[in-house]
């Protein structure tokens, strides 16, 4: 599933932006760094590499929207 063409990003946004925004705004990021994540973590999404004893694409996702929550809350 790529995002660079706009029907992957929409593909990608319907699907998973709930999750990511609001793991984000659980973490206690504002609405508009849950926003941010969402379009931080599609950036990463070229970086995804399907293995299945490394775990699922879910559980690789909520590790990038982790990883972006830390980096908006160390700002």
């Amino acid at each position: 599933m790529g995002v660079c063409t706009l029907t992957g990003w929409l593909e990608f946004f319907n699907i998973y932006w709930r999750l990511i925004y609001n793991v984000a705004r659980r973490a206690g990021l504002g609405h508009e760094d849950g926003q941010d994540t969402v379009v931080k973590v599609s950036r990463s999404i070229g970086d995804f590499d399907y293995h299945r004893q490394r775990g699922s694409f879910k559980n690789w996702l909520c590790v990038v929207t982790r990883s972006c929550i830390v980096d908006f809350q160390r700002r």
